[in-house]
């Protein structure tokens, strides 16, 4: 990757109207003398929206007939290998708008009635609780079920595993955090054959998930959003999303237009059709541009860009840190896209 000029903010658009003004040009006349388009001069390097390639740098330098050390020290500037957003990539992103938020959903929120079901004597043992109102919380904890969970069909045991190699951290913090905070349960993580998590069996949790929740149980090939978080309320939709997304998404970065890793995507992929078509319904609500992939055996959405990112993060979030060490890396590589 070429080296660059990494300004302070605002810094490189004054620098370059300093050598507009030294030299008395135009932007126009300027971008010719350095044999640019003037579009991408102006609409990239003197709007600070990509840096500058540092042989341009020293060319600038050059004509102003000033030292580019002693111009690097008086803009707090230094050289950089960092990426950079392409003109190309700058002006395609720029054309792709995310619509305005608008929930379809009906505003009614719906109650818990957990009078029907039965504690065990070991649940009972246990102190469990369960909850009484639909909260953020526990539609964080239905979508991380929708990723990671199953609910038997013949007994009654739920189970609740992810990646060994890279969701312990997510298991041990949140996870485990959050079965204290709805079931006053105290889950027991274990490492298996593949996977990391707990296995546990309680009449009244899985009588819970089940009949009061709406959570089918055996196997998830045509699972479903149980319809009683199918609400007009953003913060019970987008926890539900957190929670899927945390346990059964991916964050990568693509590489576009000769950089490296630096074109963002979140992707979801599930067996059961349904679910993903229900998620897709949801992010288009939330504004987002979804790309929805429907096959015989697994069906998939993707978010593509910049501002999918950014929405992503500013409404819905991660709390799995193998999603946020992702994006940190990211940040970190790719600083001047993340404003």
């Amino acid at each position: 990757m070429k080296k660059r000029i990494l300004f302070p903010k605002n810094k490189q658009q004054e620098f370059l109207e300093n050598s507009l003004s030294e030299l008395k040009l135009s932007r126009i006349e300027l971008a010719k003398k350095l044999h640019l388009a003037p579009k991408s001069f102006s609409s990239c390097y003197a709007n600070g929206r990509s840096r500058i390639p540092y042989d341009l740098f020293i060319t600038i330098c050059s004509l102003i007939n000033q030292n580019p050390n002693e111009i690097l020290q008086n803009f707090d500037a230094k050289i950089t290998n960092n990426g950079v957003i392409t003109p190309r990539a700058v002006l395609g992103e720029s054309r792709k708008a995310l619509q305005e938020i608008n929930l379809s959903y009906p505003t009614k929120i719906y109650s818990i009635d957990s009078k029907q079901v039965k504690f065990s004597r070991n649940d009972i043992k246990k102190s469990i609780v369960l909850p009484t109102q639909i909260t953020p919380l526990l539609a964080e904890e239905v979508g991380m079920h929708l990723g990671d969970g199953f609910l038997s069909d013949s007994k009654y045991e739920y189970r609740l595993k992810g990646n060994k190699n890279d969701e312990k951290e997510y298991y041990n913090s949140f996870v485990k955090n959050t079965y204290k905070t709805l079931y006053n349960l105290n889950i027991h993580l274990r490492e298996y054959e593949t996977t990391y998590g707990f296995e546990l069996y309680s009449q009244a949790i899985h009588q819970f998930k089940s009949e009061v929740i709406g959570l089918s149980k055996g196997r998830k090939d045509k699972i479903t959003i149980p319809d009683i978080f199918k609400v007009n309320d953003i913060s019970i939709i987008t926890s539900l999303l957190r929670g899927l997304f945390d346990t059964d998404g991916n964050v990568y970065f693509q590489s576009r237009y000769g950089y490296k890793n630096y074109y963002p995507a979140i992707s979801i992929a599930q067996k059961s059709e349904k679910l993903i078509k229900e998620v897709y319904s949801i992010l288009k609500m939330l504004g987002f541009n979804p790309s929805l992939y429907i096959r015989e055996e697994y069906s998939s959405i993707t978010l593509y860009g910049y501002n999918s990112l950014k929405r992503y993060m500013d409404l819905i979030s991660f709390h799995n840190p193998k999603h946020i060490n992702k994006i940190d890396q990211w940040k970190a590589m790719y600083s001047d896209l993340w404003r």
